[in-house]
């Protein structure tokens, strides 16, 4: 047996033509078809899902290592048709970067990948395939010579190494023709940066079971287990206000769905005045509170790091109670 992480195990010897098992916690299983060439050994999931699954749960170590940079995935989406990105990450703190799973490389994915991108801004695209094909490698290498400066192209592919399942990129980026704009962190940016370093500090005294990467950003996410939403913690100094939103990637429909149960759900987060925000003409969609707060008085902060605590754990307690259906399988 092989084990490749505690949700995946792939069962069987890796013979030519060997067929396999994935199974993850919720019991889904595909079959994997692993084929030995001399050295090289292939994998083959039977479903897409199932591929997509392996990249977010399993795969984000290898995809930092091929990147060299921390990655911080914040949604994987249960739908196929396009419509949202596979797995929308975050790299080097704050950059977008788009993830789409092929089985087989299908050119029309990178039309869904370009589209991606250019909707959440994204600085880096991430092409996860299975088996490779020579049209869409030529098309992905002429476009990983253009524009490196503005975004990065990535084609990786899924492979058997030393009976582990690994990544491999076929293409990266030219470093020599990539350089990541230099600029000194603003005084904004390092009160930010001061107030999460701070705020994990304190997470982790108290042993809280909330997870954030400190970094000079007026935002932190905090996912709950939902494809395409999040919990997002804010700070705002110009305003002076600590913030907390449930925001929604990419499904104005979801919104809708929780705007008809508003009064509800206002009812059971009692004292939270919420700013339901359907952002039209944006993908997103948010519900936020806030809270007046200067993060520059470093006496009080602990006043601050409650609320924002107390106010996500009551978003997700109430807003997953009418999410239930949307939980990742």
């Amino acid at each position: 047996m092989i084990l490749v992480s505690k949700r995946y195990e792939i069962a069987g010897n890796l013979t030519n033509s060997a067929h396999c098992t994935v199974m993850c916690d919720c019991q889904n299983k595909g079959e994997v078809l692993m084929t030995t060439k001399n050295t090289n050994e292939e994998v083959i999931f039977k479903s897409r899902k199932d591929f997509r699954a392996f990249v977010a749960e399993d795969g984000n170590e290898m995809l930092e290592e091929i990147m060299g940079s921390k990655i911080q995935i914040l949604s994987v989406s249960e739908s196929s048709l396009g419509e949202q990105p596979d797995i929308l990450a975050v790299a080097n703190i704050h950059e977008k970067t788009i993830i789409e799973c092929d089985l087989k490389q299908n050119i029309k994915t990178l039309a869904n990948l370009l589209m991606h991108t250019a909707a959440y801004k994204a600085k880096h695209i991430i092409w996860c395939i299975n088996q490779e094909t020579p049209e869409a490698m030529e098309t992905a290498n002429m476009l990983s010579k253009f524009n490196q400066h503005e975004v990065k192209l990535y084609v990786v592919k899924c492979h058997i190494e030393n009976n582990e399942v690994k990544l491999k990129a076929l293409i990266k980026p030219d470093p020599n023709n990539y350089q990541k704009p230099a600029g000194k962190i603003t005084d904004t940016k390092q009160k930010q940066n001061e107030f999460w370093q701070a705020f994990s500090g304190y997470i982790n005294d108290k042993n809280l079971p909330i997870k954030i990467t400190p970094a000079p950003q007026h935002w932190q996410y905090i996912t709950i287990g939902i494809s395409g939403v999040s919990i997002q913690l804010t700070v705002n100094t110009s305003k002076n206000n600590l913030g907390c939103e449930l925001l929604i990637a990419n499904n104005k429909e979801l919104f809708k769905k929780l705007e008809v149960d508003k009064a509800r759900i206002e009812k059971q987060l009692k004292n939270i005045n919420l700013d339901w925000q359907a952002l039209e003409g944006k993908k997103s969609s948010r519900i936020r509170t806030t809270l007046d707060f200067d993060i520059t008085d470093k006496e009080n902060l602990e006043q601050g790091f409650i609320w924002l605590i107390d106010t996500a754990n009551r978003f997700k307690e109430v807003f997953t109670e009418y999410l239930k259906g949307e939980a990742n399988g």
